[in-house]
């Protein structure tokens, strides 16, 4: 009952079920979020296991792989929610059709829900590399802002792990080697 439990509790409940139908209820979907946190703990198991040290950084550079993309679904899908309040905003990818109503755009109604998704993912991709998004109102700014200066931080993070992770493995090829 110590540690995670809570997390773990709170976290495994279905609240697609717990909530169909009951538009009040989405504060309970903020808490599928969670499930998110269970996630970290898999570098706690992969540190525990008992296998050569070599397995191990290859298991976690496969986990911060893993971990990249879920924090760009996170930020993605952050930013989809915020430009969706005023449906104002226009994705890099259709900047060539600005102006121009009458074109398939990010905001048409008969715009697909996975091209909306796969747009927000890459502009997510774009701010990891420093990048804009593409802000067209004052909150939207201040997001992007915290958007890029948290990502850049993650960047050095990942970047730091990979070289150690890297330099642990080559030290492992050239102890074989001699």
């Amino acid at each position: 009952m110590q540690g995670n439990f809570t997390i773990d509790l709170l976290s495994s409940l279905p609240y697609g079920l717990l909530t169909a139908g009951n538009e009040s209820a989405s504060f309970l979907k903020l808490i599928a979020i969670l499930k998110a946190v269970r996630v970290s703990r898999i570098r706690t198991l992969i540190n525990k296991m008992s296998i050569d040290e070599e397995s191990k950084a290859s298991l976690k550079i496969i986990y911060l792989i893993f971990q990249l993309f879920l924090l760009m679904h996170i930020v993605g899908a952050m930013w989809y929610y915020l430009v969706s309040i005023d449906q104002n905003w226009i994705p890099p990818l259709d900047f060539i059709y600005a102006g121009m109503p009458e074109v398939y755009s990010f905001w048409h109604p008969d715009t697909e829900l996975t091209y909306r998704y796969a747009t927000s993912l890459y502009c997510a991709v774009l701010a990891l590399g420093g990048n804009e998004m593409g802000p067209r109102s004052d909150v939207e700014v201040i997001v992007i802002y915290l958007f890029l200066v948290i990502l850049t931080f993650y960047n050095a993070g990942i970047f730091g792990e990979m070289t150690v992770l890297v330099q642990a493995s080559s030290k492992k090829i050239t102890s074989f080697q001699e």
